[in-house]
């Protein structure tokens, strides 16, 4: 009996052994099938909001006294906790062996995560909602279209006329603007020209004889008034008197012939 006992207790042992697996394939399995997620902070900070939640829960209990009620909490937050953590992998590694998230590298690497994912959404946003939008945009666009039609046959457009009388008007005002032009360029130069001369006439007009001509004045002319009366005196009178002198030197008068002569 015992020795036929043994080989069928063997044989469970075996059994049992090939169902369960060993050790390491138990804990291979076990590690894949942990939660696996990117922050221990953010994490540890969920735990906590959790706990808050069964915390309150239990409180709420009136049939629990006081007591039962703190050591209940206290058991049930430490195995919730203790089950979490060993079912959670921070980047591939178990809770404890994950570094604590503190300083700047954790900083930089949070906003490179954050970075990345909203690139990664972008991404994504603009390979989808274009073909969302595309059916709207063509109904919008057909409608605009049936409205557009609807103005074609209600609206109809008048043909206009130029006039003639206009026409006739801006041609002989287009033709006419060079020759305008031409004349405009001639009278402002003919200006320039007639503003030197004024300027000259009134610089002779002013100017002061010397005595040299005062003196010839004098000889020629036999004033006795000098300078003053000069230069009171008008030019066109003084020119004036000049050529009646010459003419009365050079005047000869012609005598009557007689009948004898």
């Amino acid at each position: 009996m015992h020795s036929s006992f043994f080989p069928q207790s063997c044989m469970l042992a075996l059994k049992m052994a090939d169902a369960v697996g060993d050790p390491a394939s138990i804990a291979e399995k076990h590690q894949d099938v942990r939660v696996n997620v990117k922050s221990k902070r953010i994490f540890a900070y969920q735990l906590e909001k959790y706990k808050s939640l069964l915390i309150k829960l239990l409180e709420r209990q009136p049939e629990l006294n006081q007591s039962d009620v703190e050591k209940i909490i206290e058991e049930m937050l430490m195995n919730f906790e203790i089950a979490v953590k060993e079912n959670i992998a921070v980047g591939g590694l178990s809770w404890d062996e994950a570094a604590e998230e503190n300083g700047e590298d954790y900083e930089c690497s949070t906003v490179d995560d954050l970075l990345d994912e909203k690139i990664v959404q972008t991404s994504w946003k603009r390979s989808i909602y274009p073909k969302k939008i595309l059916p709207y945009f063509v109904r919008s666009l057909k409608a605009e279209r049936k409205l557009m039609g609807l103005f074609d046959s209600t609206v109809k457009a008048q043909e206009v006329k130029r006039d003639p009388v206009q026409d006739t008007i801006m041609s002989s005002v287009s033709a006419a603007a060079p020759g305008m032009f031409r004349q405009a360029s001639t009278v402002m130069k003919s200006l320039k020209e007639v503003k030197q001369m004024a300027e000259g006439l009134h610089l002779v007009l002013n100017t002061q004889p010397s005595a040299e001509t005062l003196e010839a004045y004098r000889d020629v002319f036999g004033s006795s008034e000098g300078k003053h009366a000069i230069v009171r005196c008008n030019r066109q009178s003084v020119k004036r008197a000049a050529s009646e002198r010459e003419y009365s030197t050079q005047y000869v008068p012609v005598v009557p012939s007689t009948p004898d002569q």
